[in-house]
């Protein structure tokens, strides 16, 4: 009698066998714009551009599954869940670059940029919006549904636990709503893809047409920006009536309200736990900054002469689009606003949305946690005995955290990387020539993900500066670390082998 032994995958095999049903995933997810062609058949002369590119991914993808195929899957080793997770945007990115390479009127360096926008919902964009087709405007907002919510927690929610928490947790989602991971993801995206629904038919209310309903409301949750206006959503004002014009802004406001709140705390309001909704520091903290901040903003702009209905309406679009880092405006140009307010807005695109949103920025936990944490030390230094040791401590929607030493150091380790990169995006932009205040705005818009431009990012610029905010981009999306673990785990690894390669042939 034999015995059939199932080989294990494991190590790099697996690795390998992951990324290939990812690339799977992203090739299908190319091929999804074909939908649109039911409804614009006219532009059917693009189908090859998705076509060639999706087929390509989904072929490549089975490829690297077949290391993994009738193989018992074995745990991942330390550092390949940063691994997987970054190539996995870089393959996103990658293959969906091509479809807007392959339309002949941008360069490569532009389509990877246009699709590293998209993909880690930025907003900033390239493109001639009088000449691009209809399709690619609904690939782009595409691109921003799925890195939205997250390319790891897709594949979770349309699978199973295979993944396991260790991806779950590397590309940034901290909470997980349920037991089971594979029900916690399928419930983000069923209240992600419903506030989608939901945006979609407001917009469609106050006057926007389907299309346009469609791509902006995707993102407005996604917290994304692209728009199918070059003046984005202040193009609404000259078509629509005022009212409507009014109503859209308001609509726009609240999509970008939820897309940076946590969806746990969403579940939470759905289920009728408001207690816990509203004990959870992070929503107080949040909406306490959004409001001394629109107050701040509303302040200024009445002193300088305008309407206190028509200031604070701006103030209020502006600071909810900086701090949730979508990127939209209402206003001309930001150097209209004034020097102090953009000093605002960019103190607001810092600090960014929730964790376990499809925010950006730092992240208001972790904010909460610095300026609590200098409170603390502040306060321990009167107690009158050192011999009390106080536990200090935070309110999570998951319940109690409590605030110690080591997590102060890596949200400050945090902080100040993510400062660096920023410094150093600026002094590239400032050696293309522009000035101090355009470059910071700029480097701090890439990696913060908000899409907001000083007027650096346009159709023609320099690819150094595209590079620049692509890689700055890229970075801020997957909170800085994730690709610098990878990039660390496989160095050393092809060292390693390196090493031991030539110790062999000795």
């Amino acid at each position: 009698m034999t015995e059939v032994q199932v080989k294990q995958a494991s190590g790099y095999r697996l690795v390998i066998g992951y990324l290939g049903i990812i690339t799977i995933f992203i090739g299908i997810i190319i091929l999804l714009p074909l939908l649109a062609l039911v409804f614009f058949p006219e532009e059917s002369g693009y189908a090859l551009n998705f076509l060639i590119p999706g087929i390509l991914a989904i072929l490549i993808g089975f490829g690297g599954y077949s290391f993994i195929h009738k193989r018992e899957k074995g745990r991942l080793h330390l550092h390949h869940d940063a691994i997987i997770v970054f190539f996995s945007w870089v393959l996103a990115i990658l293959f969906s670059s091509f479809p807007m390479y392959l339309l002949g009127e941008y360069s490569f360096s532009e389509s990877f940029f246009e699709m590293t926008s998209g993909w880690t919902t930025t907003g900033f964009t390239i493109v001639n919006f009088d000449t691009l087709p209809k399709i690619y405007f609904l690939y782009r907002s595409i691109s921003h549904f799925f890195g939205g919510i997250g390319l790891i927690l897709v594949m979770l929610s349309a699978l199973s636990d295979t993944f396991g928490m260790k991806l779950y947790n590397a590309e940034g989602h901290l909470d997980k709503l349920m037991p089971n991971l594979a029900k916690s993801t399928r419930i983000i995206f069923t209240i992600y893809s419903g506030f989608i629904v939901m945006g979609m038919l407001l917009y469609r209310i106050f006057g926007m047409s389907w299309f346009d309903a469609i791509n902006h409301s995707i993102a407005s949750v996604a917290t994304g920006g692209f728009s199918t206006k070059a003046d984005s959503i202040m193009a609404f004002e000259s078509i629509l009536n005022p009212g409507n014009y009014l109503a859209i802004q308001v609509v726009t406001i609240i999509l970008m309200l939820l897309g940076s709140i946590n969806f746990l705390a969403h579940l939470m309001i759905i289920t009728g736990k408001f207690k816990r909704f509203f004990k959870d520091s992070e929503n107080r903290t949040y909406f306490s900054i959004i409001a001394i901040l629109v107050i701040i903003v509303t302040l200024i702009s009445v002193s300088s002469k305008i309407s206190f209905k028509e200031g604070f309406m701006t103030s209020l679009f502006m600071v909810i689009s900086s701090i949730s880092t979508t990127g939209y405006s209402i206003v001309p140009t930001l150097a209209g606003l004034g020097p102090f307010i953009i000093f605002v807005l960019m103190i607001a695109m810092f600090i960014g949305g929730e964790s376990g949103s499809t925010s950006g920025g730092t992240k208001v936990y972790r904010i909460d946690i610095l300026f609590r944490s200098f409170y603390y030390h502040l306060r321990n230094r009167f107690v009158a005995s050192k011999n009390i040791k106080r536990f200090d401590y935070i309110h999570k929607l998951s319940g109690k955290e409590v605030i110690d030493h080591s997590k102060f150091t890596e949200i400050a380790i945090f902080a100040f990387t993510m400062i660096v990169i920023i410094v150093v995006g600026s002094m590239v932009f400032l050696s293309q020539g522009y000035s101090f205040e355009e470059s910071l705005f700029e480097a701090l818009s890439s990696v913060t993900n908000t899409g907001l431009s000083s007027g650096i990012i346009k159709q023609g610029v320099s690819p150094v500066v595209l590079w620049t905010s692509t890689i700055g981009m890229i970075l801020g999306r997957l909170e800085i670390f994730i690709v610098f673990i990878a990039l660390i785990k496989l160095s050393k690894d092809g060292l390693s082998g390196f090493t031991k390669s030539k110790k062999l042939t000795k």
